[in-house]
């Protein structure tokens, strides 16, 4: 299971990395050092966007965005 505690330690003090998850989609996690959530962002194969936040609660919330181009998932 995916917790806050989890995302924190794979960020290794950064405040974002990106990689590939096992369905070989493109993934970004985000720490925002004022925020009580770490979000993760994931391009999947259907052009949706999964956004989850986890919370240091232990709460996750999980919304989509369509992406619908095929381009590269971007984060600024």
């Amino acid at each position: 299971m995916i917790t806050y505690e989890y995302l924190l330690d794979l960020l290794n003090g950064n405040s974002v990395v990106t990689g590939t998850n096992q369905d070989g989609e493109d993934v970004v996690i985000t720490l925002d050092a004022s925020s009580d959530y770490i979000k993760t962002e994931t391009l999947q194969s259907n052009d949706r966007v999964r956004i989850n936040y986890y919370w240091k609660d232990g709460t996750v919330e999980e919304t989509y965005e369509s992406f619908g181009d095929g381009s590269q998932l971007v984060t600024l």
